[in-house]
């Protein structure tokens, strides 16, 4: 590893300097130390700390609309560990962020998540498209027959298209 001497001059003015100033000022080495030692320590790697608040059960069992209400409940403080507990954000600029800002990327990190993989669970809608999970029974059964009546027709037409060959 090779330095170049640029960086080699600076250093060695830096160390003169500082020299000087140890003999004039004793007493400030101890404040001089402090400073060389808390550049030199490494940051240390802070672990993402625990949320309590569950985002995905809540927004599952009340919507999305109920989950901002929640959240505006919240400080900006816990707003923004859920943001990095989740990684909906991997910037350190969510810590400049509103309030409104932190709520609408967590409603549409939480949102995103739980729809992935959603076009492959076909189960939960009829032919039509529309979600019979979410429905009371009532309406799965009028949403149903609904979505007979308009493939009816359809069927017809093939039909009467295939006698026709």
């Amino acid at each position: 590893m090779s330095i170049d001497k640029a960086r080699i001059n600076s250093l060695a003015r830096i160390h003169l300097y500082l020299s000087g100033i140890i003999k004039e000022q004793p007493d400030r080495i101890k404040e001089i130390e402090k400073f060389l030692h808390e550049r030199s320590t490494k940051k240390t790697i802070t672990k993402k700390e625990k949320v309590t608040f569950d985002i995905f059960s809540f927004l599952a069992e009340k919507g999305d609309e109920n989950l901002k209400v929640k959240l505006n409940k919240m400080t900006l403080k816990e707003l923004r560990k859920l943001v990095t507990f989740h990684g909906f954000y991997d910037s350190k600029t969510i810590q400049k962020w509103k309030k409104e800002r932190l709520i609408q990327t967590i409603v549409d990190g939480a949102v995103l998540r739980t729809r992935k993989g959603s076009a492959f669970m076909q189960d939960s809608l009829d032919s039509s498209g529309v979600d019979l999970s979410k429905m009371t029974d009532e309406t799965k059964s009028i949403e149903t027959q609904k979505s007979k009546e308009s493939l009816k027709p359809e069927e017809k037409q093939q039909d009467e298209g295939e006698k026709d060959v």
